[in-house]
């Protein structure tokens, strides 16, 4: 008999342990990486083949991996292992959907302030034109008229199907009776509040994905994001996203942002820009190098993480790095890769 390890079993091999992400049933399991060195030698042997070239005592701590693999559903016993064809099989058919994208640009991020006075329209227009279908709108102040021009721009967009914003209290004061009529409006995150709290948009119905967020943070800032902690990278995430961080940069993959300035940036973080969105030729600033290079640096090429189990269902920061190069790893990451410790 042979051991088939399901195709939708991604494996995330670490310095001191590894993970295997159990895509379909939205699992983690975190193994020693003897269990993975175990899983890349089965190959086209059956069980007894490779169980008769150890000893007695590593015997039996294979076949514990055996029974661990089975009794979790993330492998099965076959008689022909190669009718099943093969993982590498259907990692290729996600990154061939990936290649056949209609969208020129996948999401954007939109910061606003006060003084904010760039064309938000006009942006938000060549957004549709790249086939845009999600946008980031961060409120640093209270903007009303930036948030207006925004909406209503959004509603007859033929392409942009979600919108999430942060606001001020203030500011979401004005806007909260209307928000449930807003169908293209999905998480809100609303800052300087009495207490904090979590409801959603429609009272009535139970949606994750239309989620109000009070927080008692009297102020956020761009500096905010790229914080990696055990929260945002133990719990699973959808299968699409940890397949997707095999071959592109899991943030920056397709997106582009303007900052509250009005400069144009792969994320308003980077202290790069490439000229100000009410002048600058957008349909030339994406064909750029110096923009695109960004977006397939994965994982698997960035210091530090290459050897980290949680690479695959991490996001990632470029605008923050420990030593402030296209490589170098997330300066905000809160864990020791050497003693698998997050911080607290």
């Amino acid at each position: 008999m042979y051991l088939l390890i399901f195709h939708d079993v991604i494996i995330s091999k670490g310095r001191n342990q590894s993970i295997l992400y159990d895509l379909s049933e939205k699992r983690l399991f975190k193994v020693p990486n003897s269990v993975i060195e175990f899983i890349t030698i089965l190959g086209n042997k059956t069980i007894g083949e490779i169980l008769n070239s150890f000893s007695t005592y590593e015997k039996r701590i294979l076949f514990s991996y055996v029974q661990f693999l089975l009794s979790n559903k993330l492998a099965r016993l076959v008689n022909n292992v190669e009718q099943f064809g093969s993982q590498e099989q259907f990692i290729k058919g996600f990154k061939e959907s990936l290649n056949i994208s209609t969208s020129i640009i996948d999401s954007a991020i939109i910061d606003i302030k006060e003084t904010s006075s760039f064309d938000i329209q006009g942006f938000i227009k060549k957004l549709t034109s790249f086939r845009c279908s999600k946008i980031l709108l961060r409120f640093w102040g209270i903007n009303m008229d930036f948030f207006k021009k925004a909406i209503s721009c959004i509603r007859t967009s033929n392409s942009i199907v979600r919108v999430d914003t942060y606001l001020p209290m203030e500011m979401y004061s004005q806007i909260v009776t209307i928000i449930e009529n807003e169908c293209k409006l999905f998480n809100i995150l609303v800052f300087r509040c009495d207490k904090s709290s979590i409801s959603f948009i429609n009272p009535d119905i139970i949606d994750l994905r239309k989620t109000i967020y009070k927080s008692t943070k009297q102020s956020l800032a761009p500096t905010d994001c790229g914080n990696i902690s055990f929260g945002k990278t133990a719990l699973i995430p959808r299968s699409d996203y940890i397949l997707k961080n095999i071959f592109v940069n899991s943030c920056l993959y397709k997106k582009i942002s303007v900052d509250s300035d009005g400069f144009v940036k792969n994320c308003p973080s980077m202290r790069h820009h490439f000229g100000h969105v009410d002048s600058v030729d957008l349909c030339k600033v994406i064909k750029e190098n110096s923009f695109t290079k960004y977006w397939y640096i994965t994982k698997d090429k960035i210091n530090i993480c290459s050897i980290c189990q949680y690479k695959y269902s991490c996001f990632d920061c470029r605008a923050y790095t420990e030593d402030d190069t296209l490589y170098g790893r997330p300066s905000k990451c809160q864990l020791s890769t050497s003693s698998n410790q997050w911080k607290k």
